[in-house]
């Protein structure tokens, strides 16, 4: 194993352990903050912009009193799929013939479909307003 120093545009230094002799490694960052192939100081082939694209972080902030009781369910109202995690505008509450199970009848954008009634939220007004502002997903 071989280890090198390298720097970076601030000034800091830092180590880098090569497994083989070519100095050769993938997708990490480089002295210079960008994403591509290396071989030693050099880069090969960087990253186009949608290759290097970093996944948006999502966090599940939901608390009990967040969930809406089915006799609560309002049609016409926004609320938000916890399972899907999109906004969905509630039409009414649907019955299996079978198993008697309730479902919430749903839209989105002019698409309807059904969701466990326990799965749908308060939604905020951020995700509302967005939800209002797009035609078509």
């Amino acid at each position: 194993m071989n280890k090198k120093k390298l720097n970076t545009e601030d000034g800091s230094e830092f180590t880098v352990y090569y497994l083989s002799d070519d100095k050769e490694y993938k997708n990490e960052v480089s002295p210079i903050g960008q994403l591509g192939t290396w071989i030693g100081d050099t880069l090969i082939e960087p990253l186009t912009e949608a290759q290097g694209k970093v996944a948006e972080l999502i966090i599940d902030d939901t608390i009990p009193s967040d969930y809406i009781a089915h006799e609560d369910l309002i049609a016409g109202r926004l609320y938000k799929s916890h399972s899907l995690g999109v906004v969905v505008r509630f039409v009414e509450i649907d019955f299996l013939m079978a198993s008697n199970e309730a479902l919430a009848r749903v839209s989105r954008h002019g698409g309807e479909f059904l969701v466990e009634v326990g799965d749908l939220k308060k939604a905020s007004q951020i995700e509302v307003e967005k939800y209002l502002e797009k035609k078509v997903d």
